[in-house]
């Protein structure tokens, strides 16, 4: 059996692990780097011919975006995911199997559970020819709104787990304090702050976390968001109780066209404070990018929460001065992976979204 990294490893994108065995060839998911002229998975057309299962742990583009390469390059098997990631992803695919009615056979077994990153996010534990391997995709156990069912007590040969924040010091809690305090400073200066974040995942919790500090504070988002926030409130498999009767009881002041609003911002600031929620985190959409510079102009401010692409329109405001980066936890540090080692039974651990260099080799024998 051969365990191959496809990407993910020492960079942050292509997120991609092949496993390889006499009767089964099986893809750990199959994401797009953002930035680069080699975007894609290091995968050759026999190789993809082969794969009979993609396992997907969640919708992100650095797990998903090469899913239509993966096809023109010839992969024909079937796509595995949890009904949320199948329906956030969008693609036609012909063969496609919820993972909640994925049945184990002689040739694989398939455990898996949520990750607390966003709604249909999992980590996989898959077992071949007697041999383990687990994938932890992207991993948190500080969610205060989504579900997390605890990495505790695996055997695995090798395990890939989530490292995005490297050597971090600051605990979960001391990250989103620095955020909240962030946050604080712009709703009571300028009385405007944007948010840009992604579809799924980390908005709906910084919005939870804002409405409960400053409750009198104004929400403005665009429809992505709303939309998904509604899906939410109605959620009991992905979504904490507690965190679901926050969502039922805020009131999103209006729905956000950043085309349209762009040209109707006003310097004069409003009674309430105003935050608004953007589901396009690098800012790559041009209005939405026209939007948070007029936020910008006129002395708001913008705070980014994850990862910024290098190119992005979140990276040009953010060399320009006109945003700042305050991390908001939705992974791993370096210490919580090493909490996760010594918490279950791995032969080998490869770090995953993150620089560490102890993987020699991006061919393992098993």
């Amino acid at each position: 059996m051969r365990f191959k990294i496809a990407g993910g490893v020492g960079e942050h994108g292509r997120n991609s692990f092949l496993i390889e065995s006499e009767n089964l060839n099986v893809l750990l998911d199959c994401g797009l780097m953002p930035c680069g002229d080699k975007p894609y998975p290091r995968l050759d057309r026999k190789e993809i011919k082969r794969i009979k299962y993609l396992f997907l742990t969640h919708s992100h583009a650095d797990h998903t975006g090469a899913i239509g390469w993966l096809i023109e390059n010839g992969f024909n098997g079937t796509v595995a995911a949890t009904e949320e990631t199948l329906l956030q992803i969008g693609h036609d695919l012909k063969n496609v199997v919820r993972i909640q009615d994925f049945r184990s056979t002689g040739d694989i077994r398939l455990r898996w559970g949520r990750t607390g990153h966003c709604m249909g996010s999992v980590w996989y534990l898959v077992e071949i020819q007697g041999r383990n391997i687990f994938y932890s995709g992207d991993y948190t156990e500080c969610s205060d709104v989504y579900e997390t069912d605890l990495i505790r007590g695996i055997y695995a040969d090798i395990a890939v787990l989530d490292s995005t924040y490297g050597p971090e010091t600051r605990s979960d809690a001391e990250m989103k304090a620095d955020f909240l305090d962030a946050a604080g400073r712009a709703l009571c200066g300028s009385g405007r702050l944007l948010l840009p974040v992604p579809k799924y995942g980390r908005g709906q919790e910084l919005l939870c976390m804002l409405k409960d500090k400053y409750p009198g504070a104004a929400v403005y988002a665009d429809s992505k968001f709303i939309s998904q926030m509604e899906i939410m409130k109605n959620d009991r498999l992905w979504i904490k109780k507690e965190a679901a009767e926050i969502l039922k009881g805020i009131n999103i002041s209006g729905q956000l066209d950043t085309a349209k609003a762009a040209s109707g911002l006003k310097e004069e600031t409003s009674e309430y404070p105003e935050i608004y929620f953007i589901s396009d985190p690098q800012l790559k959409y041009l209005k939405d990018a026209a939007f948070a510079e007029g936020i910008a102009e006129l002395g708001g401010s913008i705070i980014l929460t994850g990862t910024v692409d290098d190119g992005s329109g979140s990276s040009r405001l953010l060399k320009d001065g006109k945003a700042e980066f305050h991390r908001f936890p939705v992974h791993c540090t370096d210490r919580d992976r090493t909490r996760l080692e010594n918490k279950n039974y791995f032969k080998r651990v490869i770090p995953f979204h993150s620089s560490d260099s102890r993987v020699l080799s991006r061919e393992i024998e098993l």
